[in-house]
This record gives structure tokens, C-alpha cells and sequence, in this order.
């Protein structure tokens, strides 16, 4: 198992770091992941997870669906399944 966290709206990727899951800190995602592998199945540690140390950037948002499309970038099509 190898866990992927804290690593979406960060910029530089000379702070991603490949360590125990127990190590991530800044993660609410690793959080809730760690707290159910240690409540429901009693792992504490031994999962790899990939991390970044860096910061949130803060609240970052989407871009309207809308804007999107209305901007040539995308079209409805691209979204369907």
C-alpha cells in the first residue's frame, strides 16, 4: 500500500517527501487516514505515504464549470461519461 497526501496546491516540488504515514503532519486527509488505520484496524505505522512539507497556499478554490467552458478551455463534452 503507498498512501499519496498533502501534495495538491503546492508549488515546489523540492518538498515532497516519501516517509511513514505517522510523519505527516500537515495533511487532514493523512489525519483521518491515520486515525482510522489505528482505531478500526490497529496499524499505527508502517504505511509509505508521499507528502509534501510545504504550506497549504492557501484556499485555492475550482473554477466554475461554467467559466470553463465559457473561456474555450473545456467543453461540456469533456465531462461526460
Amino acid at each position: 500500500v503507498l498512501c499519496f497526501a498533502g501534495a495538491g496546491a503546492k508549488v515546489d516540488p523540492t518538498r515532497l517527501r516519501i516517509a511513514d504515514l505517522c510523519e505527516s503532519q500537515t495533511d487532514k486527509l493523512a489525519k483521518s487516514v491515520r486515525y482510522r488505520l489505528r482505531t478500526e484496524h490497529g496499524i499505527a505505522s508502517g504505511i509509505p505515504v508521499l507528502f509534501s512539507t510545504e504550506p497549504p497556499s492557501g484556499d485555492l478554490g475550482l473554477v466554475p464549470f461554467d467559466a470553463a467552458v465559457d473561456a474555450g478551455e473545456r467543453s461540456r463534452e469533456d465531462f461526460q461519461v
